[in-house]
């Protein structure tokens, strides 16, 4: 690379690991809640999102496919999920 583009490219590194580095900071120093709180809240999250998204796929095989696809199909046609 020439010298000008390379520096170019050096400052914009050096840019994103200094703000990384404060935006670590300030976001540490200001968290509303501990790093123990805040891994529980994202784990029991996920968890809860898995746990959905399983239901929902199971409803979806005990339908079968046909009714998958005519479900889908009224979907699109009328615009809400027939129940």
């Amino acid at each position: 690379m020439p010298p000008k583009k390379r520096s170019k490219v050096d400052r914009l590194i050096k840019g994103i690991i200094i703000g990384g580095a404060i935006g670590s900071v300030v976001g540490v120093t200001l968290a509303p809640k501990s790093g123990k709180e805040t891994r529980d809240h994202v784990k029991n999250s996920a968890k809860n999102f898995l746990a959905s998204a399983q239901k929902k796929g199971e409803k979806k095989v005990k339908k079968g496919p046909v009714g998958t696809l005519l479900g889908g199909v009224h979907t699109l046609v009328f615009g809400k999920k027939k129940r």
